[in-house]
């Protein structure tokens, strides 16, 4: 079961979000930074770092703009990551 947390700041819609398509970097609160592209459901690809939508870090951070703080469990493990940056929409196959 996935279960996602989230804190964010005063809402504001003219700043991207994070979704399918788009870039979105991310620091860990224990293991640095990484940059990944949301992908279309079922289609991760963590060699070329494409999670799927559908994954349990991307059902975290869809939604969320930069300095957004989301923390996300799977199983008895969780995590928290904070919302960098989010790059421009791309074409997902």
């Amino acid at each position: 079961m996935v279960q996602a947390e989230t804190s964010s700041r005063t809402a504001d819609t003219s700043r991207p979000t994070v979704g399918v398509g788009r870039t979105v970097e991310i620091e860990w609160a224990d293991r640095g930074r990484s940059i990944y592209l949301i992908g279309a459901e079922g289609s991760s690809d963590l060699a070329n770092d494409v999670i799927a939508a559908d994954a349990p870090l991307a059902h975290a951070v869809i939604g969320a703009t930069a300095g957004d703080v989301r923390t996300y469990r799977v199983g008895g493990s969780s995590w928290t990551v904070t919302v960098i940056n989010i790059g421009r929409r791309a074409r997902v196959v």
